[in-house]
């Protein structure tokens, strides 16, 4: 998964895998800047809650199985 802050200060976030492998993680993006974070799956599926620690509140939740050929 890739995360863009756009802003202009760095942005803490925190990726909390609901129900999935891989419990909590935390990672800082800088301003301007993207950052690659790699969460592990169960058998393809992913359920994933991100949070912006900007204050605002802002919180999305992610859900799906990834595709595979």
């Amino acid at each position: 998964m890739t995360l863009r802050n756009d802003g202009t200060r760095a942005v803490r976030c925190t990726l909390t895998a609901h129900g999935h492998l891989g419990g909590t993680r935390t990672c800082t993006v800088a301003r301007g800047r993207s950052a690659v974070v790699d969460r592990p799956t169960r058998l393809g599926s992913y359920d994933l809650v991100i949070t912006a620690g900007t204050g605002t509140g802002w919180t999305q939740r992610y859900a799906g199985r990834v595709a595979t050929l």
